[in-house]
């Protein structure tokens, strides 16, 4: 067992004793040869976690106990009840607390029981009984200044302050834009319209945990209106039409107003401008003494803390009539095939332009949205190309304006595919041999229609390496002395820019055998000898009888 003497530590071990032979062994019990410890911060509402530490044997249960402290001395540890898991749930009743551990670590022989070092004490984050609170006026290049709150549990030094850039007044949808010790921010330019908080972070009379609390949101940050795309005609300009404008991208806050001045221009100088009287509104009626001159437009916006204008470029020339206008598609159509030709069944219908001004740009299309012009391709009808397999074809109508020229896009043709694709090759139907006609199944092709079939014959080593046979250009084929030794196989293709495709190889013709013949061979004192080869020879010293 283990007693404590103040902050001293006695060990008591228990032993178990054995009878063997009449004669009582007494068995050491485990031994401790790391102390056990606490991880875990030691705040109310966290967790603790002891380590048992290390011990002589493996087979080892281990019993845990809690204890409570008054003071960071071990005589004032007093045992937890029920509190015998490997982890402690700190409490408010733990509030200045020190806690502490046993661990007894029992086997056969006996137990022996150690203790961990104290942590502590418990403290609790420091709490904000008032929120931070920023004064003064949210507008750029002014100083705003954010007070601490009033806190429990607080240092009275260390304080940090995180200033925030708000969507909204919810908090939640701020981003940091500045941590430092200093409780002022100089507003930004790159500030306005978002709104402004702090976050005040303190540190606990330890040192050891913090604890923060967020101000509420200013007002949105109030700056003269700044523009970052110049305004935009959004319509074309002709005599009695109506002129829009896209007035460029602004930042601004607050209660903004927009102010529109028109200006007719003979010329595309600034000194060659006028207002034009009562044109003041986002959008103009066209009159009669536009025509042929240029429109320009001054856009100023105004806030509570000032305005700012900017201009447009100058416009296109107004024109006297109105745009073409396209009420229904181009139409084509043609087979979806290499080399095949696709013509424009109708241009569409139009306003405001004879059929016969209207130019033709034919495209090639990847997707349904992404279309590119084909160089050169203007005419009635186009042929498709190997360029287009795998893609679509559509032709774009251009109605040519003084302006910008009106655009009209017919439908797509299906996916373009090859002119002819092979399903399956010609098939030998015969066992090839000297003398005997070799006839085939025809292959079968997709794509166009088929006038004319060009076979070629060849006679192979292997399936890799074969040759064209001479003159072999028919649909059958009757082997011959050549090839002895060879397999044959046929290619067929639909036109002369299609690839052949190729039957499987035949069975090897059998190589010619030359006959062997026998003489008989003699020599004077001598047996006769009898030779049988291809091309028979008496020994030496004899001669054929």
């Amino acid at each position: 067992m283990r007693r404590i003497y103040g902050n001293k530590v006695l060990l008591l071990t228990f032993s178990a004793i054995f009878l063997a032979g009449g004669i009582n062994y007494a068995a050491a019990a485990p031994t401790n040869t790391s102390l056990p410890s606490i991880t875990g911060e030691a705040t109310v509402g966290t967790s603790l976690t002891v380590n048992t530490g290390g011990w002589s044997s493996t087979q080892v249960t281990f019993n845990i106990q809690w204890f409570s402290c008054s003071t960071n001395l071990s005589s004032s540890c007093v045992a937890q009840s029920g509190r015998t898991t490997g982890t402690y749930l700190i409490t408010t009743s733990d509030l200045t607390r020190y806690i502490r551990a046993s661990v007894t670590a029992l086997d056969a022989t006996g137990g022996s029981t150690v203790f961990t070092t104290l942590v502590g004490p418990v403290v609790t984050p420091p709490q904000a009984s008032v929120l931070p609170v920023i004064t003064g006026v949210a507008t750029p290049g002014s100083v705003l200044q954010a007070t601490r709150g009033t806190w429990s549990g607080a240092a009275a030094t260390g304080d940090q302050y995180q200033w925030l850039r708000c969507t909204s007044v919810d908090t939640s949808n701020c981003t940091v834009i500045s941590t430092s010790t200093s409780n002022t921010y100089t507003v930004q330019n790159s500030d306005t319209g978002f709104r402004l908080a702090v976050n005040v972070i303190v540190r606990d009379i330890t040192n050891r945990i913090s604890g923060s609390a967020k101000s509420l949101t200013t007002q949105p940050v109030l700056g003269s209106p700044t523009v970052s795309s110049t305004p935009t005609f959004t319509s074309n300009l002709y005599v009695g039409g109506t002129a829009t404008l896209d007035r460029g991208t602004w930042s601004t806050a607050g209660n903004t107003t927009y102010l529109y001045q028109w200006q007719r221009c003979s010329t595309q100088a600034i000194t060659a401008c006028q207002n034009i009287s009562g044109a003041t509104t986002a959008s103009y009626l066209v009159a009669q003494l536009d025509l042929n001159q240029y429109l320009r437009v001054a856009v100023t916006a105004i806030n509570e803390v000032g305005g700012s204008t900017i201009y447009s470029g100058f416009s296109a020339q107004v024109a006297a009539t109105a745009p073409p206008v396209n009420t229904s598609i181009p139409i084509v159509s043609g087979s979806a095939f290499e080399t095949s030709v696709i013509n424009i069944i109708s241009k569409g219908q139009w306003s405001g332009i004879e059929e016969s001004k209207l130019l033709t740009q034919w495209q090639i299309c990847s997707t349904a949205i992404s279309c590119s012009d084909i160089p050169s391709a203007t005419s009635p009808t186009y042929t498709a190309s190997s360029a287009d397999v795998g893609k679509t074809i559509r032709v774009k109508i251009i109605a040519p304006y003084s302006q910008k020229n009106v655009e009209a896009f017919s439908n797509q043709t299906p996916i373009i595919k090859k002119a002819y694709t092979n399903v399956f090759p010609p098939t030998l139907l015969s066992y090839a041999d000297i003398g005997d006609k070799i006839d085939i199944f025809k292959g079968y092709w997709e794509g166009l229609s088929i006038s004319n079939i060009s076979y070629v014959w060849q006679r192979c080593k292997s399936a890799t390496s074969c040759t064209n046979i001479p003159g072999a250009t028919k649909s059958t084929y009757t082997p011959s002395s050549s090839d002895r030794g060879y397999s044959i196989r046929v290619g067929e293709r639909p036109s002369p820019t299609t690839a052949y495709a190729f039957s499987e190889i035949s069975n090897k013709i059998a190589a010619l055998v030359a006959a062997k013949k026998s003489i008989t061979c003699v020599k004077k004192g001598k047996k006769a000898k009898k030779v049988t080869a291809v091309k028979p020879k008496c020994p030496k010293g004899y001669k054929k009888k």
